[in-house]
């Protein structure tokens, strides 16, 4: 399988969550961003929402 330029086989693909960590703040942002490159992760998933209210 292929994600990206990722050729993903046997070894496993790891996906960091940044979700809401980051608390609006882009430097916090970064900084986790690149924690998570340093702990070895492959890719970073960011999810956004609205809420309904």
């Amino acid at each position: 399988m292929k994600i990206g330029n990722f050729e993903i086989s046997n070894k496993v693909f790891i996906i960091a969550e940044l979700s809401a960590n980051h608390n609006g703040d882009i430097d916090t942002a970064i900084k986790t961003i690149r924690a998570a490159k340093r702990a070895g992760a492959d890719c970073i998933k960011f999810q956004t929402y609205t809420a309904d209210t």
